[in-house]
């Protein structure tokens, strides 16, 4: 993160519309960013979300609308993935084809014994 450096605000479960602002200043904790040439935009770094005091985060924060957009798209293909799956086993799906997507999704082999 760099003053003068854009980012894209997405406010939690839509409320509002997202927008770009740009980066101001820059503390240890904190950074601040204008949305219209004002310092009214207070960002934790480390969680990378819009600080709400004693609230929860009210806005999360992307490098661009792009990289927004893609993570969107990549909950929308997850989910699918997840509901197509359903609640039992397919009996079209081997044990070596759940093995092999399991690898490739990066998860934990499960005790073959159980």
């Amino acid at each position: 993160m760099k003053i003068g450096e854009k980012f894209y605000f997405v406010p939690v479960k839509r409320r509002g519309d997202p927008y770009e602002a740009i980066i101001t200043k820059i503390g240890k904790i904190y950074a601040y960013a204008s949305k219209y040439n004002e310092n009214d935009i207070k960002i934790n770094m480390k969680g990378m979300f819009v600080d709400a005091g004693a609230y929860s985060p009210s806005t999360y924060i992307y490098e661009s609308k792009e990289l927004y957009e893609l993570s969107i798209k990549a909950e929308k293909a997850f989910s699918h993935l997840k509901n197509s799956l359903g609640w039992t086993r397919n009996e079209n799906i081997s044990l070596e084809d759940i093995q092999q997507a399991s690898k490739l999704l990066g998860i934990k082999p499960c005790n073959e014994d159980i």
